[in-house]
């Protein structure tokens, strides 16, 4: 029988506080074969004040784990022969008036994308992993960046996801809930790929409600807000507040995550940044059509700046950042002659234009091909460096500020040569990207301090 998640949806709480947590790092896999990192299953204890639901005092939380995943979220296009779903039909025409279409003419839209990706930030979910609630993992969405254009929507976003198990003092406990490891992983990995959709959904739903109640409201004068939403970035146009109860669950927005499309690829997110920059993303709504490369196009290159506008309202936000700078200079550099040599016999075709002469097919299959290996691939693997060096660093922080929660704790001013030692080891064991135990080496230190 497939079990159904409890899930719940509130502003974004942290369970565990970084100061006192005792975290297992694990970092980016490096085989970059997906963004999610893996899970160390040791059992250790430390004690909360969280209150949950059926938990009583006697009950104790165990084996806290936090880390971070980066997803991208796309709507699923309009198809060429009028067969999309009417939901996703009504979310099209939603998204082109409040966020804008990205057609000639295109009027940027920062205070709407703002507006929208405020929301979704410090938006938190809550599910229960396991029949007796004795996983529970509480994910909240800590960066976003939204392109909006004609082609596509995507929201680029990174999650951070907090587990917790609980184990049972002199309570009922099942005993045959007793799943294997990779078993417990595979739902844990099942639940954040959900989760990062059934966010993105809620906050859709819920916009696509108001907009829809708002329009009923104005009746006939909805046309004349309709029609000046599309040459302005009016204030208002996205909801900042909920139009439905439940805590702000929209009841559809299970369906539409089941309909949006998902990827926590690493590789692959970067990827399709890169393309979309250069011009050579495929329209899922024309699948039958290939992608044409025209890295002289004006037309083509008019992507060049709306993700310069995506990019500013995402600028605080250090990882989403870097990927849409990524992909920025991965557009500029496959529209370099001096990148991609192969470019200079691309130049007197610009394949736009009633009287304009496309590009041979052999030489622009080879000139797409170079772009990638010459502009996009080096561009992906500065970024998942770049990541990784970031993901290294912000181990290192909090591990050093753990330690000196120890120090101030037992009341050290100093520590002898076997702390520094260790110290030293686990720094550049985090610094090589290296999977540590943490937490056992903070209690390593614990036990030195005490002798």
């Amino acid at each position: 029988m497939k079990r159904t998640p409890i899930i719940c949806i509130s502003k974004f709480t942290l369970y565990i506080c970084y100061s006192t947590a005792l975290i297992y790092f694990t970092p980016l896999s490096s085989s970059l074969s997906s963004s999610v990192f893996d899970i160390d299953q040791k059992t250790k204890s430390l004690s909360t004040t969280t209150t949950l639901s059926k938990r009583t005092n006697s009950c104790s939380t165990t084996n806290p784990k936090s880390f971070n995943t980066i997803h991208l979220i796309s709507l699923p296009p309009l198809l060429s022969d009028d067969t999309s779903p009417k939901l996703i039909k009504d979310i099209w025409k939603w998204k082109d008036i409040v966020l804008g279409d990205g057609r000639d003419y295109f009027i940027p839209r920062p205070r709407a994308l703002k507006a929208l990706s405020d929301i979704l930030i410090g938006s938190s979910l809550t599910q229960s992993i396991s029949d007796n609630d004795d996983v529970l993992l509480h994910h909240g969405i800590e960066e976003c960046a939204i392109l909006s254009n004609c082609a596509r929507m995507d929201v680029l976003l990174c999650l951070q996801t907090n587990v917790t198990t609980y184990h049972q003092y002199n309570c009922q406990y099942d005993q045959n809930e007793n799943h294997s490891k990779n078993d417990m992983e595979s739902r844990i990995h099942d639940s954040i790929e959900e989760a990062s959709k059934v966010l993105v959904a809620n906050c859709i739903m819920n916009q696509l409600t108001a907009y829809q109640r708002i329009k009923k409201e104005k009746g006939g004068s909805a046309i004349i807000w309709e029609g000046l939403s599309s040459f302005f970035d009016l204030p208002g146009m996205v909801s900042m507040t909920d139009v439905v109860t439940n805590g702000g669950r929209n009841e559809n927005s299970q369906g539409l995550s089941e309909l949006l499309i998902s990827s926590s690829q690493l590789d692959e997110i970067i990827l399709h940044f890169c393309n979309v920059a250069a011009g050579l993303a495929k329209r899922d709504s024309r699948p039958d059509r290939p992608v044409t490369f025209r890295p002289f196009s004006s037309r083509d290159a008019h992507i060049m700046l709306q993700l310069k506008r995506t990019v500013e309202v995402a600028n605080q936000y250090s990882r989403v950042k870097l990927i849409l700078d990524t992909s920025l200079n991965a557009g500029k550099a496959a529209r370099d002659v001096n990148t991609v040599s192969i470019l200079k016999e691309m130049k007197k075709y610009d394949g736009e234009g009633k009287y304009s002469v496309a590009a041979p097919p052999q030489l622009a299959l080879q000139a797409i091909e170079d772009v990638h290996k010459l502009a996009i691939q080096p561009a992906i693997d500065r970024c998942i460096n770049k990541l990784r060096s970031q993901e290294n660093t912000e181990r290192i922080v909090l591990f050093q500020t753990q330690i000196d929660a120890i120090f101030e704790k037992k009341g050290h001013m100093g520590a002898n040569q076997n702390i520094k030692q260790l110290i030293h080891d686990t720094i550049v064991s985090l610094r090589n990207g290296d999977i540590v135990d943490v937490e056992a080496t903070l209690m390593t230190i614990e036990l030195e301090l005490d002798n």
